[in-house]
């Protein structure tokens, strides 16, 4: 294992100016009924992916981080009580939606690994929209 087991942060991906144009196009095509059909499949879908999870041998970090971070993402989309712009909706809306379909750049059929070009993107949208999601976790703990 090397002299310290200590984790250490490894970036195996940097998203290029090229792909940030992707993602950035794809919330801009988001349309207002996109949110009802995320809101009707997302369900379904993180069912599929916590079923195979639970077969699953092994379940990297990234995977667990992801799932955590999808299910946050929907809280916030979902809870009524707060107002998100829509721009930052968008990009939410764009990142389920790439979670939700099943044809992506690497297939989610495909074990484990099916998910990471999904989380590459959520992860994306968390950084574009942290500052909203910063006053929305204030929001959670004020309304405690």
């Amino acid at each position: 294992m090397g002299k310290d087991a200590k984790e250490e942060e490894i970036v195996l991906a940097r998203i290029s100016k090229k792909d940030q144009k992707y993602f950035e196009d794809q919330a801009k095509k988001v349309k207002p009924e996109d949110e009802e059909k995320v809101k009707t499949k997302f369900g379904g879908a993180l069912e599929r992916l916590e079923k195979r999870m639970r077969k699953a041998r092994y379940i990297p970090d990234f995977l667990s981080n992801f799932v955590a971070n999808i299910k946050f993402l929907y809280e916030m989309l979902c809870d009524e009580g707060y107002t998100i712009e829509w721009k930052t909706k968008a990009w939410i809306i764009s990142a389920l939606l790439y979670f939700i379909s099943p044809i992506d750049v690497i297939p989610d059929a495909i074990p484990v690994v099916g998910y990471a070009d999904d989380a590459l993107y959520v992860a994306w949208v968390l950084h574009i929209i942290d500052d909203e999601i910063q006053a929305y976790k204030k929001f959670l703990e004020d309304a405690k």
